[in-house]
């Protein structure tokens, strides 16, 4: 016995009942008594009992696991296969919403098969989902009101915020156009500003943005609150650390009393502070600044409270953002390793000898916890920007006459931080030719090599002779301290001359002469 459902076949099955009921019901047996019809129809609709499910098999799945398939059927193995159950289940699938076709079916051996299409999904090459986006016109800035300002004009409160009224000639920057986003930022741009300049009490109330009435821009309304204005008054330094005092300290404060009252200084002392301090040798420190309020005297005292801080070890230091460059560029440039007591000093020196390779437009170092509390990972990340040029120059000179100069380096060869350049000058007097690399770091080590060769070949009409140089030099760099780099060079050439015939009786060539240049060199990092 095979019993079949699905959900594009339940329809059908009625109606092919149907069609059998009436092929059966024939015009003859129509004109019989009732009573001899009804027995014939009773034993057409009569079954034999349900079989039992042997097994359950689940067909045409791709991402759906069989078993989570089966979980959904309200039929089990052992039960039995009547048209309710198997009804039930195919209604059941559907439901999911996860099934586009269902069919349900007996297989020989009284195996219940499942057999399934799964609705496509957005991945790989299933199914594409195109979005059609009407952006509109651009909406602009008409104007840009302040409400509460005293102390400074309206105009000077547009200068120190980033948006701008829409003008005409403002079509190089997106700042003219609403950015809803945008406002947040511009609350915090007016903070700093009115902090600066000792009103360290100034609040933004409010910032609304208004549709114009012809709904083609934006008036935009910030409401302050300015405070009063304070000056410095005591700055002290309290520490707890043995090898300093607060008195020595406090002359890393870059803020005296009677001076107006900055708040961007405060960071900035911070960062002094924990500079001079990591220098003296503690890695380890807290910097936390106080500010104490006379409003009566609108002065602030600032105390900076100086204590040792838990120990932290440098967990991992984990490069990202590098598409090109090697991560051993980048890490030979850091001054702290993986195991070693964090210092704030060292993280700061390593990100400044990152960024002054010159292969990234950003460089930040970033903290996160790491293994263990006393552990702490660091997230170098860096942007890629372009170190490769072209360079093309044409010119006139009353020497040359015309003169072109074709140049192409790199100073990032392959990600590895190698320098390459190629160049080549002519004119009506001089060609040359010049190819320049240089390793940075020399077998893996602190050293720099490179060598250089070049080919030259003037023409001096006007003596009436023609030389011809050509040449090659090495080069080496070392490390003297970590703030300066020596180095040395050698340059090795050979120079032919010929006399014009013009000039002279007897055409005469020299033997090449060759001879030797060396130098030496010291550089400020």
């Amino acid at each position: 016995m095979s019993l079949y459902k699905s959900g594009g076949d339940v329809i059908r099955a009625i109606s092919v009942m149907f069609s059998v009921v009436a092929f059966f019901v024939t015009p003859a047996m129509a004109q019989q008594p009732e009573q001899q019809v009804a027995p014939n129809i009773e034993n057409l609709f009569s079954t034999a009992p349900a079989p039992i499910i042997q097994g359950i098999v689940v067909q045409g799945n791709q991402r759906i696991e069989a078993d989570t398939v089966a979980s959904y059927l309200p039929v089990q193995v052992g039960m039995p296969a009547d048209e309710e159950l198997l009804d039930l289940s195919l209604k059941t699938l559907f439901r999911t919403g996860l099934f586009s076709d269902v069919k349900v079916q007996i297989a020989p051996n009284n195996v219940l098969q499942i057999e399934v299409t799964e609705n496509p999904i957005v991945e790989q090459n299933r199914i594409d989902v195109i979005y059609e986006v009407d952006e509109g016109p651009k909406t602009g800035v008409a104007k840009v009101n302040f409400i509460g300002n005293e102390i400074y004009t309206d105009n000077e409160l547009r200068g120190a915020i980033l948006t701008k009224e829409s003008r005409w000639w403002r079509f190089f920057t997106n700042y003219d156009n609403y950015d809803p986003d945008r406002l947040e930022y511009e609350r915090q741009l007016l903070r700093e500003f009115y902090g600066q300049n000792g009103y360290a009490d100034f609040s933004v109330v409010s910032a609304v943005a208004e549709l114009t009435p012809d709904r083609k821009d934006f008036f935009i309304t910030f409401t302050v609150d300015e405070g009063p204005q304070y000056t410095v008054g005591e700055v002290r330094v309290k520490t707890t650390l043995a090898k300093l005092d607060g008195d020595v300290l406090v002359n890393f404060v870059p803020m005296r009393t009677g001076q107006v009252f900055d708040s961007e200084k405060i960071e900035k002392a911070t960062e002094s502070l924990t500079f001079a301090t990591g220098s003296a040798g503690y890695a380890f420190v807290d910097v936390n600044p106080r500010l104490l309020r006379h409003e009566e005297s609108n002065t602030m005292d600032i105390v900076f409270e100086v204590n040792e801080g838990p120990r932290v070890y440098v967990d991992r230091i984990n490069i990202k953002g590098n598409t090109r460059t090697l991560d051993k560029v980048i890490r030979r440039e850091i001054r702290i390793a993986e195991g070693d007591a964090f210092n704030r000093v060292l993280v700061d020196r390593s990100k400044a000898r990152v960024r002054s390779l010159g292969y990234f437009k950003e460089v930040e170092i970033e903290e996160r916890p790491g293994s263990a509390p006393d552990r702490t990972e660091l997230d170098v990340n860096v942007q890629e920007q372009s170190t490769g040029s072209l360079s093309v120059g044409v010119g006139i000179s009353s020497t040359e006459n015309f003169i072109v100069d074709l140049s192409v380096e790199e100073r990032n060869l392959m990600g590895r931080g190698q320098f390459l350049r190629f160049r080549v000058q002519a004119s009506s007097r001089t060609r040359q030719v010049d190819i320049r690399f240089t390793q940075p770091y020399f077998l893996d080590r602190n050293l720099a090599a490179g060598g250089s060769i070049f080919n030259q070949r003037t023409d001096y009409k006007e003596s009436g002779f023609v030389r011809d140089r050509i040449g090659f030099g090495v080069n080496a760099g070392f490390q003297i301290s970590e703030y300066g780099r020596g180095g040395v060079n050698y340059l090795l050439t050979s120079d032919k001359v010929k006399i014009d015939q013009i000039t002279t009786a007897v055409s005469s060539t020299f033997d090449p002469v060759a001879y030797l240049v060396a130098g030496a060199d010291y550089t400020l990092l």
